[in-house]
């Protein structure tokens, strides 16, 4: 399958060496390596996409806990298959909760704003079970349930995506309400919107826009080429 906000694109573009793909380099080389180099108890979190269910979308991934907010926002665009083309936030529960964990360039700070690349995953993670959304795209507005599932024993030093399900919404498909238009559009060749909306996504004569697909390698090769020190 071709088009945007799938795993073989993004794959693609990492294996095709090229650079620019990459936005969120290490702005401290030293600093990234030394965090690489690091062992922490692994986080094991299951992130749901909210408000898709037909099918829905959800990853598990296991993080170090001693990772910040900015690489696992890094992560978790990653496995999604998002491309990293808008702001983001963590919070407790979305909007206008606290404390907010965003980049503070371009928006309002506040004492209740921490800094993602300040702000490890153990300082607001402590207990299972424990909560947090993650939104990306402010437009779109896609929320993630975050969980903590699990607080693991074994010690680790880079991020592992060990199960998942569907397909993350193409990029600036207009939000949930969009994306469900999206699939009712391309399930249906008779609709007259359907030859323009894979024309939209870049999609050739044999390829298909299948909701479902998720390919769990490809998410985790993705973490490697990323968070190596090869």
């Amino acid at each position: 399958t071709a088009g945007r906000g799938n795993y073989n694109f993004v794959l693609q573009a990492g294996r095709n060496g090229d650079d620019d793909f990459w936005e969120d380099e290490p702005e401290d080389e030293e600093e990234f390596e030394n965090m690489l180099r690091t062992q922490s108890p692994g986080f094991q979190f299951i992130i749901q996409l909210q408000h898709i269910t037909d099918p829905p979308v959800w990853r598990r991934v296991v993080v170090p806990s001693h990772y910040s907010f900015k690489y696992f926002h890094s992560i978790l665009q990653d496995v999604f298959g998002w491309n990293d083309f808008h702001l983001y936030s963590f919070s407790p529960q979305g909007y206008d909760s606290y404390p907010m964990i965003q980049e503070a360039e371009g928006l309002e700070e506040s004492d209740a704003t921490m800094e993602p690349a300040q702000t490890q995953l153990g300082d607001i993670f402590t207990q299972e079970k424990q909560t947090f959304t993650y939104i990306y795209d402010c437009g779109d507005s896609w929320s993630h349930l975050i969980t903590l599932e699990k607080i693991l024993p074994e010690k680790i030093s880079r991020p592992i995506c060990i199960d998942g399900a569907g397909q993350c919404p193409p990029e600036d498909c207009g939000g949930v309400s969009g994306f469900e238009h999206l699939k009712a559009v391309l399930a249906n060749p008779g609709d007259p919107e359907h030859e323009e909306m894979r024309d939209w996504l870049d999609l050739d004569e044999d390829d298909d826009w299948d909701p479902n697909l998720f390919n769990l390698q490809e998410a985790d090769d993705l973490l490697v080429r990323y968070f190596s020190l090869d």
